[in-house]
Order: C-alpha cells, then sequence, then structure tokens
C-alpha cells in the first residue's frame, strides 16, 4: 500500500513538472509568435501559402482554359482528308459538326489565337463557294464573304489569315478547266470592312499564297500566252500593312 502511494506521488510529480515545462514553452512559442520577428513569420508563412494556392487554381483554369478554348487540328478539330469532308470542333468534351458532308466544306484555316477558323463552302468543282467563320468562344458560325461579293461567274477558292482580326480572300472564276485565280480581297471580321489589294490580268492566274511576317502576302503569278499553251511565273510580294485595320474591339 505504501509503495502504491509512493509511486503514485512520483508520477504525478512528473506530471505536474511536465505540466510546467509544457506550459512554459507553449508561453515562450506564444511569446514568440506575437513578437515582431514571429508575426513578420507567420504573415510570410501565410502569404507563402496563399501564392502557392494561386499558383496551383491558375494553372488548373489555364488547362481548363487551354482545353476547351482551343482549335487545334486533329485535336480539337476535325477534318477528314481522305475521304468526304466535315468539320467538326470539340467543345467541353463532346464533337459538334460545324459543316457536313454535303457542305463541300474547304480544309478550315484557324486563327492564331485558336479561336476562330474560316473555310469556303461548297469548296467543289465549278461550284460557287461562300466564306464562313466559326468563333469558338462565342459558339457562332456566320457566312461573312458571300457569291454575289466575289462578282458573276466567280468564287473563293482560297483563305488566309494575316493576322486575328484579317483575312485574305483569293477570288477566281467558277467554271473552267484551267484555274483562273485573279483577285484578292482582305477583309477585316470585326468591322466587315472588304477591300480589293491586288487584281490580275485577264491571262493571268494566281497561285500559292502566303503570308509573310503578317505584313506582305506573297504569291506565284502565271501568265498565259493566248492559246494557253504556254506560261511563264513570277513572285510577288505585296505589302498590305496600308490595309490592314484593327476594326471594332470585340
Amino acid at each position: 500500500m505504501e509503495s502504491d502511494i509512493g509511486i503514485s506521488m512520483v508520477n504525478t510529480g512528473i506530471i505536474n513538472f511536465l505540466l510546467k515545462k509544457g506550459n512554459a514553452a507553449l508561453s515562450r512559442i506564444t511569446n514568440f509568435c506575437f513578437s515582431k520577428v514571429g508575426i513578420f513569420l507567420l504573415r510570410s508563412a501565410l502569404t507563402l501559402c496563399l501564392l502557392i494556392s494561386l499558383f496551383l487554381v491558375g494553372c488548373s483554369n489555364e488547362r481548363s482554359i487551354n482545353s476547351s478554348s482551343e482549335l487545334i487540328m486533329d485535336e480539337s478539330v476535325l477534318y477528314p482528308e481522305n475521304e468526304p469532308p466535315f468539320i467538326k470542333i470539340k467543345r467541353e468534351g463532346e464533337w459538334e459538326e460545324i459543316s457536313r458532308v454535303d457542305d463541300y466544306p474547304s480544309k478550315p484555316e484557324i486563327s492564331s489565337n485558336k479561336t476562330k477558323l474560316a473555310f469556303i463552302s461548297p469548296f467543289e468543282f465549278e461550284m460557287a463557294g461562300d466564306v464562313w467563320l466559326y468563333d469558338l468562344l462565342i459558339n457562332e458560325k456566320k457566312k461573312i464573304f458571300n457569291q454575289d461579293q466575289a462578282g458573276k461567274g466567280n468564287s473563293a477558292k482560297d483563305v488566309l489569315w494575316v493576322d486575328n482580326s484579317n483575312l485574305v480572300i483569293l477570288i477566281g472564276d467558277t467554271i473552267g478547266t484551267i484555274s483562273s485565280n485573279h483577285t484578292l480581297y482582305l477583309l477585316n471580321i470585326k468591322d466587315n470592312k472588304l477591300q480589293q489589294i491586288f487584281q490580275a490580268e485577264n491571262n493571268q492566274d494566281l497561285r500559292d499564297l502566303k503570308i509573310v511576317n503578317g505584313k506582305s502576302i506573297s504569291f506565284e503569278i502565271v501568265t498565259y500566252n493566248e492559246e494557253s499553251t504556254d506560261h511563264a511565273s513570277e513572285i510577288k510580294t505585296l505589302d498590305i500593312t496600308n490595309f490592314i485595320s484593327e476594326g471594332t474591339p470585340g
């Protein structure tokens, strides 16, 4: 019995000792936290945690935005070239048809910011086509250049993005076994401003259009003889900076 009482007193003493030490340590920690140094370190730690959280959320949002608001050929844009063509785009994990097989669409041209695509439909031999624009951000498809604007007997033959607002449209004869692409237009899709920037001669054909640094357009001019049995070609580069406009915001 006396032995048990002695052990109990020892245990009680140990507990009291530990409590005193614990209270002292807690007091020192509390005093440190409320000291200038402690407050500074605590604020720094909280700020670091907040920055890490914002970074992780931002990365997650960026991945989400990129996956749902970018048009990338063969990833979020489908255009089969070895079978009857159509155009489908992927939005929010689902495929949506932008242009059907019966529309005979051309291969879509995607803007540099990957939010818009332009194409010609119908794009078939001796069929007059219109130019269409699809905007992923607002999920809208609309006609931006029609056959009447091309002129009687003419059709859109090619489209190229100069920048995210301006398109070059190549116009040629609808009917004919010999290619006759003769007119270049610049269309601003924001303000619908349409400008003719080049006109070829009657015996000339424009081919192989390329945009150079967003400021010039390079193309081949093929000139036929009177019998169309022979031809000569040259490369021309046209400065289009004076034609380019930003359009209205949006």
